[in-house]
């Protein structure tokens, strides 16, 4: 006798099914529905699949082929149905008891053992648990790719070989998970449950500390790289109008400051300029021929005086200037402080042309002086040279003559100037006869030629004779130049005073 085999179940493979079974009595997945069996034309449709052969059938039909061979095909040997078979018409299980407990530990699957379908099967009536009724891959059944997998696309299986995970069956007796009610939420430390499960995940609010509530910091990230235009054209109008309102008046008012300052230390510097330009006036120079230490020491007082006097100008000139050339600047900008502005500078242009005129003459004078301090130093060479050769010694005075005459070719280049008087000009040309006719004079004497010595001597004490400085002649003519700037320097020192 040949016990009955089910088709294969496609999840365990088993093959004990009972016939017509939707679930599977090992596994509890849902069985798939018995195909339609395939008969070739001509030929008697076949039997479905998983029916058993009735004996009494005059054709053989393979349960696992789905067809039956044509009349008179060599027929296989016939089994034996003359044995008891198995009685199917006896009382199918009753499904509407109780579902058998399977908390129980389940049984070892690793041996298939053949049920008896002769005895009372479970009540498999009822509902599956879930997740009992669709296909669990990897559990009992070959891997995709694997002889006797499912085709790809079969439901439950992944569509492509490769995408297989290893399916762990749930534990028997679990109970399922109860449908969701709603959604149990915590704000600010109080809990409130939902009817309803939110779609979003709410983010998880910080602790309230015993100190009081503390906010999270949030930063805003903004796109501004379109504004930058504007916001560089805004930018410039903040900074224009905070230059014009905050810093102009701050700066006008500073440069204020400051030209009051430099007209008020021109104005307390005329009393020193009027005092050394006095003593130029007045000046009569002392003969070097007779007394050479004294006009040197006259001549060194006076030009340090004038170039002390020259020196504050100078310094007054600048900070005038310098003020001038600020206030130049902030005028068109100044707004309400332009008036103020302009008056300062019509101040400041009054103390620049007034220092101006004081600056030339101060600069004549000290001229002057070193011009005639060059011929002075000439002079010292030259008596020198007289005492050489008042002692016999023609060759020392020889030697310093080069000296001598080197200053009175820098005290001649001085006086071409525009502010050295007539009467300095023939002074030192004057002196350069004395010189030139010394220097013949220790040459022949060196020579021991007393007749050219004699000569030379004579044009030289002729020459010293002559040479007495017209200071009446200096004077007027320092008058002529320098007066009409000195009136002008006081003008404007008086109008700086009103």
């Amino acid at each position: 006798m040949q016990a009955y085999q089910s088709s294969p179940c496609p999840y365990c493979g088993a093959t004990w099914n009972p016939p017509g079974a939707q679930t599977c009595a090992n596994c509890r997945n849902q069985l798939p529905p018995p195909g339609a069996a395939y008969s070739p034309p001509g030929y008697a449709p076949a039997q479905a699949p998983g029916q058993p052969q009735a004996p009494d059938q005059s054709q053989y039909s393979d349960p696992n082929q789905g067809y039956a061979p044509p009349p008179g095909y060599p027929q296989p040997a016939q089994p034996d149905y003359s044995q008891q078979q198995p009685d199917y018409s006896q009382q199918q299980p009753d499904y509407s008891q109780q579902q058998p407990d399977y908390s129980q530990q389940p049984p070892d699957y690793g041996q298939q053992a053949q049920p008896n379908y002769g005895q009372q099967q479970p009540d498999y009536g009822q509902q599956p648990p879930p997740g009992y009724g669709a296909p669990q891959p990897g559990y009992g059944y070959p891997a995709p790719g694997q002889p006797g997998a499912p085709p790809p696309g079969y439901p439950g299986y992944p569509a492509q070989p490769g995408q297989y995970q290893t399916y762990q069956p749930p534990a028997y007796g679990a109970p399922a998970p109860a449908p969701a009610q709603g959604q149990t939420i915590t704000i600010l430390g109080q809990t409130f449950t939902l009817p309803f499960a939110l779609p979003f995940a709410l983010p998880a609010l910080p602790a309230i500390p015993a100190s009081g509530l503390s906010l999270p910091k949030v930063r805003l990230r903004l796109n501004l790289a379109p504004l930058k235009p504007l916001v560089f054209i805004l930018a410039a109008i903040a900074v224009v109008w905070v230059f014009l309102n905050a810093v102009v008046p701050v700066l006008a008012t500073g440069n204020l400051k400051a030209a009051d300052q430099a007209i008020s230390s021109a104005v307390a510097h005329q009393a020193g300029i009027d005092t050394v330009v006095s003593q130029a006036f007045a000046a009569t120079n002392k003969d070097p021929m007779t007394n050479l230490a004294v006009a040197q020491t006259a001549m060194d007082a006076r030009l340090s005086s004038a170039q002390t006097a020259l020196a504050q100008v100078k310094a007054d000139e600048g900070a005038v200037n310098s003020v001038d050339q600020h206030l130049a600047l902030l005028s068109p900008v100044s707004g309400s402080r332009s008036a103020s502005i302009a008056a300062a500078r019509q101040r400041l242009h009054t103390a620049a042309v007034a220092l101006q005129k004081i600056d030339q003459v101060l600069t004549g004078f000290t001229d002057q002086d070193r011009q005639l301090e060059q011929v002075f130093a000439s002079i010292a060479v030259w008596k020198a040279m007289m005492d050489d050769l008042a002692k016999h010694d023609p060759a020392t005075a020889l030697s310093v003559y080069p000296d001598a005459q080197q200053k009175l070719q820098a005290a001649l280049s001085s006086s071409t100037g525009s502010d050295i008087p007539p009467a300095s000009v023939a002074y030192t040309k004057n002196f350069q006869v004395v010189l030139d006719n010394a220097q013949k004079l220790a040459a022949a004497t060196q020579a021991k030629d007393n007749a050219a010595a004699a000569k030379a001597n004579a044009a030289m004490q002729a020459a010293v004779r002559a040479q007495g400085y017209d200071g009446n002649g200096a004077l007027a003519w320092n008058l002529k130049l320098f007066q009409p700037l000195l009136d002008g320097y006081h003008a404007g020192i008086r109008a700086l005073k009103v």
